[in-house]
């Protein structure tokens, strides 16, 4: 047990010595190499074990590093030397929140009542932070889709045919897509999906894989993460080159979010229940879409969405050059257990493939991110461009 005294605060300043030792920590960790900023503030530690901001680095190194008994660890010991800090508090609540990475639905929800507990404590220091306000409003949003999720478990669920229903003219787009999308037989084996053939017009995806931007107008998605041989195309950059190519994916992103297939993305998969949950919480079902490109590197380890995403339909922009077996492969978790695993990528090893949907041109993956929702893109081995348009329909 470490003596409190008369701790330093963590806006004091530290002597020379911590300071050197703290800025060589920081940037071990932003290189990721935790190891050793682990060894460095605890041998700051050893010459000041009341040193608070030695103490809450460290535990954020432990935080990053995944390490997540051991960062609770080093948290205590701050809280034991720092009660009243509101920075420290909601670095505990984080270490809390982030340990559900290996919980069970059952335990995430005292994973959660935990973190609120310890955040409650903060806000009555001080109700304005913003760090602790964006966190309570994640836990809110944890809350709310683990009520959905438990509402399609506890659903009867069975394999539907296509839907008999008149077709609509090509030329109103929004119409055409939510009638494909009605038309698909849905499968709940072992979440709810669906495959769409034809999910376009024929002259629609000509035109679409026509207007495939110059590739040096794309953005990485996110440079230091699973994501980092993704590629996403920001209408802006493209209307600054080819203001035609931009009206035209306008045009598309405007069908493509319509409430028509909004409505007929909830009909598949029986939404109405689904929307009155989130009426009853104040959030609604917002629909949002990119043009994406992957490229050779890329892959996704198998995992659910973000839980603040209620499903997605990924429409695949193959050409007559695309190898079929880049598409996205559904998955199953090996030990049958029911985790709160949302937007955790896991290794392969943890799953078993269960199928994979081919990537062939003019066609679409609909699928709920609710229940067992594993999904994954196996490695691109090979030089090539793996182009989708990505619909979203978020829990905002």
């Amino acid at each position: 047990m470490i003596t409190r005294g008369q701790p330093q605060s963590l806006g004091e300043a530290q002597s020379i010595g911590v300071a050197n030792y703290l800025d060589r920590a920081t940037f071990l960790i932003a290189k990721k190499q935790f190891d050793a900023a682990g060894r460095m503030l605890r041998e700051a530690l050893a010459s000041e074990p009341g040193a608070i901001s030695v103490h809450y680095a460290y535990a954020r190194c432990l935080l990053k590093a995944g390490r997540w008994t051991a960062a609770r660890q080093v948290a205590d010991t701050l809280l034991e030397l720092a009660p009243d800090d509101v920075k420290s508090l909601g670095l505990m609540a984080t270490i809390i929140l982030n340990s559900r990475h290996d919980a069970t639905m059952t335990e995430a929800v005292t994973i959660l009542d935990e973190a609120e507990a310890v955040l409650s404590r903060a806000v009555k220091l001080d109700a304005n932070y913003a760090y602790v306000k964006n966190l309570i409003r994640e836990i809110r949003s944890m809350r709310i889709f683990m009520e959905l999720d438990r509402a399609y478990r506890a659903s009867n669920r069975s394999e539907t045919p296509p839907k008999p229903s008149a077709g609509v003219s090509s030329s109103d787009l929004s119409a055409y897509l939510a009638w494909r999308i009605r038309q698909a037989k849905r499968h709940d084996d072992p979440f709810g999906h669906c495959v769409v053939s034809e999910i376009f017009p024929e002259d629609i995806y000509r035109q679409l894989l026509a207007n495939r931007p110059p590739f040096e107008l794309a953005e990485s998605v996110m440079s230091k993460s699973f994501y980092a041989d993704r590629r996403h195309f920001p209408l802006d950059h493209i209307a600054a080159v080819n203001p035609a190519m931009a009206k035209f994916w306008s045009q598309i992103y405007a069908a493509i979010k319509s409430q028509s297939v909004l409505q007929a993305f909830l009909d598949v998969f029986e939404g109405e229940r689904f929307l009155a949950i989130m009426k009853n919480h104040g959030v609604a079902a917002i629909p949002d879409v990119r043009l994406l490109c992957d490229v050779a590197g890329f892959n996704l380890g198998p995992h659910k969405d973000h839980y603040t995403r209620l499903g997605s339909i990924v429409f695949n922009l193959a050409d007559s050059r695309t190898p079929a077996d880049i598409g996205t492969a559904i998955y199953r978790r090996n030990d049958g257990r029911v985790y709160f695993d949302n937007g955790l990528h896991r290794p392969f090893g943890v799953y078993s493939r269960h199928s994979r949907v081919s990537f062939v041109a003019n066609s679409a993956l609909v699928f709920l991110n609710l229940g067992d929702a594993y999904h994954a893109v196996e490695a691109i081995d090979r030089p090539l461009h793996r182009w989708t348009l990505q619909y979203s329909v978020r829990i905002s």
